[in-house]
């Protein structure tokens, strides 16, 4: 019997090789260093199979095969450069020239040449980070050491399957073991007018050197818009950084303190009095006044409690403050007598009124102690 073998390949080039013009394809560009990557990658799970059919007799057979994983061109080319390099963003020059001078070195297709550029120095301190707590006061001064460095910048660009070009950057530093000796100077010119507030949180800034002829002050974590006015000057071969620091505004009101004020229910003789205790009166709301809502209930068994006063009202801020039921200015708050033999106690709540450094939200606060008369 004659056998005949008919076999047919259903299995697509390598896109690798597919995008090259196969004419003018040189012999290092189709047996360059990716070569030994295709193959190794045909060896990979990623392998798929290819269907060769035989016939024999009307008999179909599958032989498996492989297909190599797609590698483009551009994943090759990577492969020869530098990984930390990265892409200039923008167009660059006509005449090949970056942002800052630095000319553009040709890039062939085996290999990523690249010429540094002049040398760069630049300064970094060991720390950066300052943090200013509400019981600071306002003049801060420090000193550092910072690091000199040496950075070298590399350009190169490669020229693309399609003849366009794509631009490439990377950086190398070393330490020249150099140290300059840095003192800044900070003075917040307002802050008592804008106290910083214990239950908000610390102000931090961040002191940035290396960035020209001083230091830079940003901020980290602020609750307050700041106006900064910076003076750099050389004494005795060393930067000096003065900075003027002045609060122009509190970005956001926040809530105020709410264990900061307290009340008590006292018995006085036959009847009752309020204490309110406010421990921010006077460092940080003395100016202001403090709003309260109270209600003296008086507890009845089986039944709803009854209200025997109601004070909505606004004061002056103070340490205490009393409110004496027996005093007759208080009875326009009165919705009956006090009761003797009757248990009292109070719900009430708080805000600042009128404040430029906390919200006038209420302060829902915890029902108080209770007394019988």
């Amino acid at each position: 019997m004659k056998l005949i073998l008919t076999l047919f390949l259903v299995a697509a080039v390598p896109v690798s090789l597919m995008a090259f013009d196969v004419e003018n394809i040189s012999f290092d560009e189709l047996m360059g260093e990716n070569f030994t990557e295709i193959i190794e990658s045909a060896k990979s799970a990623e392998m798929e199979k290819v269907s060769f059919e035989i016939q024999n007799e009307g008999e179909a057979f599958e032989i498996p095969s492989v297909r190599m994983r797609k590698v483009s061109y551009e994943e090759a080319e990577m492969s020869r450069c530098p990984r930390n390099s990265e892409i200039i963003t923008g167009e660059p020059d006509t005449d090949l020239f970056t942002y800052v001078g630095f000319k553009y070195i040709r890039s062939d297709d085996s290999t990523c040449l690249a010429q540094p550029s002049d040398k760069i120095y630049y300064q970094e301190a060991k720390n950066t980070n300052l943090s200013f707590w509400h019981n600071q006061g306002s003049s801060f001064s420090y000193d550092y050491e910072t690091l000199e460095y040496r950075m070298k910048r590399y350009f190169f660009f490669r020229t693309q399957l399609d003849g366009t070009r794509r631009f490439y950057h990377y950086e190398k530093t070393e330490y020249t073991g150099k140290t300059f000796p840095e003192r800044v100077e900070l003075e917040f010119v307002n802050r008592e007018n804008y106290p910083i507030i214990p239950w908000e949180g610390d102000e931090t800034f961040r002191l940035n050197y290396g960035l020209g002829d001083k230091a830079a002050l940003v901020f980290f974590r602020t609750n307050y818009e700041y106006k900064i006015e910076s003076v750099g000057e050389v004494v005795d071969g060393n930067w000096f950084t003065k900075f003027n620091i002045k609060v122009v505004k509190k970005k956001k009101l926040t809530p105020p303190e709410k264990d900061a004020v307290s009340l008590t229910l006292n018995k006085e003789g036959d009847g009752l009095s309020v204490k309110i205790r406010d421990i921010r009166a006077r460092s940080y709301y003395k100016d202001d006044k403090i709003g309260l809502k109270i209600k003296l209930w008086r507890n009845v068994l089986l039944f709803d409690d009854k209200v025997a006063y109601e004070i909505d009202i606004n004061l002056d801020t103070a340490s205490d403050i009393v409110i004496d039921f027996s005093d007759s200015k208080w009875d326009s708050f009165k919705k009956e007598g006090l009761k003797k033999w009757r248990e009292y106690y109070v719900e009430w709540s708080f805000r600042r009124v009128n404040s430029n450094i906390s919200s006038d939200e209420w302060i829902e606060k915890e029902e108080s102690n209770r007394i019988r008369l």
